[in-house]
């Protein structure tokens, strides 16, 4: 399965990998791309069921906005009420990571560098 979905800024695109769905955003998350962005998260997210794992590449983003940190969080928190284990992927020398580690470090998400790491895990 790959999916896209273009916003006016922001592009998801999802990519199913055994067990572990793989979505990446890239562009910016902010209040103008955050609905259309969302829509196509939970679109993504909705047919997962435990043990499925979803990884969250951030890694193409260029900005992370309030709106955008809101959109994380909800999709993050359906994902822990249905036992869909989570995990996101920015460059850790980034704004991005900074603003993921500062507003999601009360979820306990992992973080990663690559997405190699994050699908080696289990």
């Amino acid at each position: 399965m790959d999916r896209s979905a273009r916003a006016t800024q922001v592009t998801v695109t999802t990519v199913a990998r055994s067990d572990v769905l793989v979505v990446q955003l890239s562009g910016a998350l902010d209040a103008a791309s955050a609905a259309v962005a969302e829509v196509s998260l939970q679109d993504a997210t909705d047919p997962l069921s435990p043990p499925a794992r979803v990884v969250l590449d951030l890694t193409d983003v260029s900005l992370l906005s309030a709106a955008g940190t809101r959109v994380l969080q909800r999709v993050i928190g359906v994902c822990v009420e249905r036992d869909v284990k989570a995990c996101f992927v920015t460059d850790f020398r980034g704004a991005v990571h900074s603003v993921v580690t500062l507003t999601l470090q009360d979820q306990r998400i992992r973080l990663f560098s690559c997405l190699e790491d994050a699908l080696g895990t289990g």
